[in-house]
């Protein structure tokens, strides 16, 4: 079984992706970065230099497995990047347990209405 840690890349933690990667690896555990997509309110996106500093610090960091996110795809294929995974394995070879116990195929999906059953 793989365990990783979700983190959300927002302007107030950007600067510590660096320490993320280390702290995930010293557990021995996936850290998966997501980017902070505005939907009411652009108070926690990253601006432009410190989105750019934070990729820059992942791959100074860590590996970088797979990405799934268009605009960093675009930048990264110009930049001559080839992923060493299969791609997301979202909703096919991956799943997450929110803290309500509801086990969900892609962090982007609403509900599923499958709990973990606690013995």
């Amino acid at each position: 079984m793989v365990t990783s840690v979700a983190m959300c890349l927002m302007r107030q933690n950007c600067r510590t992706v660096a320490e993320m990667i280390e702290l995930c690896g010293s557990l021995g555990v996936s850290l998966r970065v997501n980017l902070y997509k505005p939907v009411n309110s652009f108070e926690f996106m990253p601006g432009y230099t410190d989105l750019w500093d934070a990729v820059e610090a992942m791959f100074a960091s860590g590996c970088v497995s797979s990405c799934s996110e268009p605009i960093l795809n675009a930048a990264l294929g110009e930049c001559g990047f080839e992923a060493s995974g299969e791609g997301s394995p979202c909703g096919t070879a991956s799943f997450r347990v929110r803290p309500t116990g509801e086990i969900m195929p892609c962090v982007y999906w609403g509900h599923t209405g499958v709990f973990v059953r606690q013995v």
